[in-house]
């Protein structure tokens, strides 16, 4: 393997950690009681998510090229 495929599996992993962690924020927006702290709790985490997709499809062309 590479160096360009090193960097990608490193992204990827880092990008997987991301995700873990935008997904531990919904299920502590979950237990919130605050209804309005709730809702930005988990608009922030779609945005992660969203980020993260896009980052995942980039990934993904790069492995393809390279």
């Amino acid at each position: 393997m590479g160096r360009t495929q090193n960097v990608i599996a490193e992204i990827q992993e880092r990008v997987d950690e991301i995700e873990t962690e935008a997904t531990r924020l919904v299920v502590f927006a979950n237990s919130v009681r605050d209804a309005a702290l709730s809702i930005r709790l988990k608009k922030i985490a779609r945005v992660i998510f969203k980020s993260a997709t896009g980052i995942e499809k980039r990934l993904e062309k790069l492995r393809r090229a390279a």
